[in-house]
Order: C-alpha cells, then structure tokens, then sequence
C-alpha cells in the first residue's frame, strides 16, 4: 500500500481556495469601484446572487431535504383519510351532506 499524502493534499486545496477567496475579493473590489454602491450595483449584485441561491436550493439537496418529509407526511395523511372513509361507509352520506352545504 502507499502511504497518504495528507499534507500535499491539504496544501493543494487550501492553496487553491486561498487563490478563489483572493481572486473572488479582487472580482468584488473591481465591480464595486465600476459601479459603485448605487441602486445598480445592489441590482448586480442580487442579479449575480440568485443563480447560485436556486443552485444550493435545487442541486445541493436542500429542497429535497425540506420538501421530501412534507410532501410524504402530506401524502400519507390523505391515504389516513381515504382509509377513514372506506372503512366507515355510513359517514359517506354525512360528509357529502357538508361538503354540499358549503357551497
């Protein structure tokens, strides 16, 4: 077996994500004396945001997270009513009966 490289490998990422940080505070600096801190920038800004809010929305799982568990609590409350239903017949008639009246 060969061993780990930890450190080169740590020092390769860190290395790269430094230069990204640096690199993204030059980008900030470069459109902030552009454009200035007017309503334009603020619309930039939000503009350039919004991409990457709807990517860690829909790629990264988050809304899956949060919708999944709803959705199939949801789901199975209906099954937990239809089964209701069907298993009490004679409250068939009632319940038409109200759900008629509120009309």
């Amino acid at each position: 077996m060969k061993p780990i490289r930890l450190v080169k490998g740590f020092l390769t990422v860190g290395s790269w994500t430094f230069a990204s940080r640096l690199f993204g505070f030059i980008r900030d600096m470069m459109i902030a004396a552009y454009l200035g801190s007017g309503p334009v920038a603020e619309a930039f800004l939000v503009a350039f945001s919004l991409p990457n809010m709807f990517r860690r929305f829909f790629a990264e799982g988050a809304f899956n997270m949060a919708f999944v568990p709803m959705f199939s609590k949801k789901n199975s409350r209906a099954r937990m009513a239809r089964r209701a239903t069907v298993k009490r017949p004679s409250d068939l008639p009632r319940m038409r009966f109200l759900c008629s009246a509120r009309r």
